[in-house]
C-alpha cells in the first residue's frame, strides 16, 4: 500500500524530472513591436492573447521547454484601419492563420547574463528558427528579438516598401 510520504516524494521526483509546466497569464503577457514606416517615422503596436505552457527552473535548462502561441488577431496599433488591413492575407492572413507560436528546442545560458531559447517561431504558414535571449524575474520572461517580415511572406506580395523591412520585437510574458 502507498503511504501518503511516498506518494509526494514520487510527484516530487516526477516534477523534478519532467520540469514544472506553469500556464502564461494572458492579462500580463504581451508582444510590443516597432517598424519604420516611410523611413520617417516608425508604428509601434501590441499583440496580446498569449496562451501556452512553460517549464523552466535556472538552474536545470536540460528539462526546461516553452510551448507559446499569441493571437494574431490581437494586432494593435492604435490605428483601427491600419489593424485590420494587416489583418488581411497579404500580411498576416488572420482569417486562416489566426495565432503565431513559438516552440523551443533548447535552452541554455546566455554570454551576457541571463537565458537563451532556441525554438520554431511559426507565422502565417513559415516556421523558421530563432533565438531569443531572456531574464526571468519574479515568474516574469522578459525576451527581444528582431525579425525580417519578408522572412515569413509579411507584406512581401504587395510589394510594400514604405514599410521597413526589420521589426524589433519584445516580449513580456507572466506565468501563474
Amino acid at each position: 500500500m502507498f503511504t501518503q510520504k511516498t506518494i509526494f516524494t514520487a510527484v516530487s521526483l516526477l516534477f523534478g524530472v519532467l520540469g514544472y509546466a506553469q500556464s502564461i497569464d494572458s492579462s500580463k503577457s504581451v508582444a510590443t513591436f516597432e517598424i519604420s514606416n516611410m523611413r520617417f517615422n516608425n508604428v509601434e503596436g501590441t499583440v496580446t492573447g498569449m496562451t501556452g505552457n512553460i517549464s523552466f527552473e535556472a538552474d536545470n535548462l536540460e528539462i526546461c521547454s516553452f510551448d507559446v502561441c499569441i493571437d494574431a488577431t490581437t494586432i494593435n496599433t492604435g490605428n483601427e484601419k491600419r489593424d485590420e488591413h494587416l489583418q488581411k492575407a497579404e500580411y498576416f492572413n488572420t482569417e486562416q492563420y489566426d495565432n503565431i507560436c513559438f516552440k523551443s528546442r533548447e535552452i541554455r545560458n546566455a554570454e551576457q547574463g541571463g537565458f537563451a531559447v532556441i525554438g520554431s517561431l511559426t507565422i502565417r504558414d513559415v516556421a523558421k528558427d530563432v533565438m531569443i535571449p531572456f531574464t526571468f524575474d519574479g515568474g516574469t520572461f522578459s525576451g527581444s528579438l528582431v525579425l525580417n517580415r519578408y522572412d515569413y511572406n509579411i507584406g512581401s506580395e504587395v510589394g510594400s516598401f514604405m514599410i521597413g523591412e526589420q521589426v524589433d520585437i519584445k516580449i513580456t510574458c507572466s506565468v501563474l
